[in-house]
């Protein structure tokens, strides 16, 4: 009998599902009764209030790459939450990119930020080390550059970390905008090392209610691959990467990452299930509970081409194409790449 009332509600709740916005899907979330694990949360969602505002920051942070003249992609674990839930992880408050050399030099430069090193402090972990320059606040936006290297000095990571100027230097929700080298064929980040073709040339993935540059993976004659970001997404998190998911146990001094069976999550959370079609169009089914909530068929551009269980009309004028992807890569470090990184973060 609970059975049929839960699925009942829940029937109700999708018809109430017209125009597919991704507050529409966020309404939906419910923080698990398994989330509570020994005094900390695993995979809880993040409030609204948080969310907004992260929302806000990728805004924000568009709009200043946008008069950079920068171009840039998804990345990380924003990749990940465009590709399973059209937004960021419902447990993450950060957003991830990645711009290589020349376009991160642009940044640095519309921010007033060139010779940050030489202005930055150093602070010395374990294993590791890093340079930090607490920047001055741009507009509705505050950052710090930091560079990151091993004990013997070898480079990890560097990025520019964005927060909004109204919340504190260290507030949780934050957009990481990492620098990519690259030398001709790969690319290589701080968590992973990425040919070329697995990035280049750019594709457009939903996330909150835009469309933003991520990876389109292309085969060896530059066709699009029918494998797209999911690809790029196995190099970054492993090929069980939507089968599995990681989050951190939070509410402890320390956050280790714990794994999460995707039944669990699909229990709790609607999830959007990709179909990749030819050309680089993807077929996007949102389910939540057993149940299609709607379909929407997207071409590389974004372009939707066939929306069904939403009132079409809307959902095309909801969305629109925020940021430029690069069209190549330049070679800013010849050579040989590493052959494996570190993923810093896990």
């Amino acid at each position: 009998m609970r059975l049929a009332v839960a699925w009942l509600l829940a029937s109700k709740t999708c018809l109430a599902v017209q125009t597919g916005s991704f507050l529409e899907l966020q309404s939906l979330w419910t923080k698990p009764a398994w989330s509570q694990q020994d005094g900390g949360t695993v995979c809880a969602p993040v409030g609204l209030a948080d969310l907004l505002r992260l929302q806000a920051l990728v805004g924000e942070v568009a709009q200043l790459l946008r008069l950079a003249k920068a171009r840039w992609l998804l990345s990380h674990g924003s990749l990940l939450g465009a590709w399973l839930h059209h937004g960021p992880v419902p447990w993450d408050e950060e957003a991830d990119i990645l711009l290589f050399a020349e376009d991160f030099q642009r940044l640095l430069a519309v921010l007033g930020a060139e010779d940050w090193l030489a202005q930055s402090r150093r602070v010395s972990t374990p294993g590791s080390s890093f340079q930090i320059y607490e920047g001055t606040p741009v507009g509705a936006l505050r950052y710090d550059v930091h560079e990151h290297r091993d004990q013997v000095g070898l480079w990890l990571a560097t990025a520019v970390t964005f927060r909004l100027h109204s919340g504190a230097r260290d507030d949780p929700v934050q957009l990481d905008a990492f620098l990519a080298k690259a030398n001709g064929s790969h690319a290589w980040t701080d968590s992973a090392v990425l040919p070329l073709p697995l990035l280049l040339p750019p594709r457009r993935l939903r996330f909150f209610d835009w469309l933003l540059p991520a990876p389109q993976a292309a085969d060896s004659l530059g066709r699009v691959s029918r494998k797209a970001p999911r690809r790029v997404l196995e190099l970054w998190y492993g090929p069980k990467f939507a089968a599995r998911r990681k989050c951190a146990l939070r509410g402890r001094s320390s956050s280790p990452v714990a794994e999460v069976p995707a039944s669990l999550v699909a229990a709790s959370y609607p999830l959007i299930h990709n179909e990749e079609l030819d050309d680089g169009k993807v077929r996007c089914r949102a389910r939540w509970n057993r149940t299609t909530l709607w379909t929407l068929d997207l071409d590389a551009e974004g372009h939707i081409l066939r929306a069904e269980g939403l009132r079409s009309g809307e959902v095309v004028a909801r969305l629109w194409r925020l940021g430029r992807g690069p069209l190549q890569a330049p070679v800013d470090t010849p050579g040989a790449f590493p052959e494996e990184v570190p993923n810093m973060w896990d």
